[in-house]
């Protein structure tokens, strides 16, 4: 399965959220945790807005 890059929203937390999941299902754990990490990085820029998870 390959998931197309190009079609995906690059700021989308989400989108990155779901790719990851899809590499470390398919056994690309390395490349999942990359992923993550760009997609942590991105939620911590100023003006992103952040739920609440009390």
């Amino acid at each position: 399965m390959k998931y197309d890059l190009e079609k995906f929203e690059k700021d989308s937390l989400n989108a990155m959220d779901t790719y990851a999941n899809l590499l470390y299902k398919n056994g690309n754990t390395a490349e999942a945790i990359e992923v993550e990490k760009k997609a942590l990085k991105l939620s911590n820029k100023p003006g992103r807005h952040r739920r609440n998870t009390r």
